[in-house]
């Protein structure tokens, strides 16, 4: 049975290492992070490194607009 865990990094970067090791720890097949900021990009794909990413962005291309960072 595929196991896939979708999960909403904003709101919460002070704790954003928990939450990377709370994703590691569950033994997923699919990782699904929402509203990822390019504050954290580098962080989380770091950690995570052990999956093989897709990015509905690249990094190149995340900006910051008005007080929102997009990716």
């Amino acid at each position: 049975m595929l196991k896939l865990i979708s999960w909403n990094i904003a709101g919460r970067l002070s704790k954003v290492n928990k939450q990377i090791d709370y994703l590691n720890s569950g033994e997923f097949d699919i990782i699904c992070p929402q509203e990822v900021i390019s504050k954290t990009h580098i962080l989380i794909t770091e950690k995570l490194r052990e999956y093989n990413a897709i990015s509905a962005a690249e990094l190149g291309s995340l900006q910051k607009i008005g007080k929102h960072k997009y990716n």
